[in-house]
């Protein structure tokens, strides 16, 4: 009993090991991703305090609310608000108080369509469920928040109608950037997306012609190094 528990807890340990080697693996292939491959762009930021949500959405507040109650003009306001250019100090400062007093959010769809562009990244897996997703999830956000992106998830649960669904409701969110984990859908649908869509990357799966944004993880070569490792550690039972 004493070595079944023993045995037990090793693979355990191992297990949480290799979650957490996964979780660093994919932030860092992940930063990459962001800050190599798709465009950012500078955010504004007011003060670490949190805004007001608005309570009456029959009486949403407007960007002419914002300007109104700062005493500035509306396109001060949209400058402030998208940091498209430089204003003073002070008319930032009144900006963002109006904006936090009255609980106005741009509007990030309409802002999104304007600029073909958005502070979302895409990413589609097969189930949040599983654990190995949850720790990829986990590392994107996480390095989507360094980078001021916001994620949005999909999941596909290995159906390629679902996956290809789910990959058209990405790209009508104008997402900056797509994470793809889509096993069901064949080469042929896949790459035209590659094709039309050059801020699309695929996980999991290597797609010809387009090896420069697939991450593909050798399965067979971690499981040969964590048995490997067992085995310099004395270990002969190997379930």
């Amino acid at each position: 009993n004493l070595t079944l528990l023993v045995i037990f807890f090793v693979k355990l340990f191992t297990l949480l090991d290799f979650f957490y080697f996964m979780q660093a693996f994919l932030r860092s292939v992940f930063r990459q991703i962001v800050c190599k491959r798709l465009p950012l762009k500078v955010l504004v930021r007011g003060k670490n305090r949190m805004s007001e949500p608005n309570l009456n959405p029959e009486k949403a507040p407007t960007i002419r609310d914002v300007a109104k109650l700062a005493q500035v003009s509306v396109a001060t306001v949209s400058r402030v608000l998208n940091g498209t250019a430089k204003v003073s100090q002070k008319a930032r400062d009144a900006v963002l108080n109006a904006q936090r007093e009255l609980g106005f959010y741009l509007n990030a769809n309409a802002r999104a369509l304007a600029q073909k562009d958005s502070e979302i990244i895409g990413v589609l897996v097969s189930e949040v469920s599983d654990p190995y997703f949850g720790v990829m999830v986990r590392s994107c956000e996480e390095v989507a928040h360094e980078n001021g992106k916001a994620l949005l998830v999909a999941q596909g649960f290995h159906d390629p109608v679902r996956e290809q669904r789910a990959i058209e409701n990405l790209l009508s969110h104008q997402c900056s950037g797509l994470v793809i984990h889509a096993l069901a859908i064949p080469d042929r649908v896949l790459a035209r997306y590659m094709q039309d869509f050059s801020y699309m990357v695929i996980i999991n799966r290597i797609l010809p012609g387009f090896e420069d944004r697939c991450v593909n993880i050798n399965n067979f070569q971690g499981m040969y190094l964590a048995v490997s490792t067992l085995i310099k550690n004395g270990h002969r039972k190997i379930a």
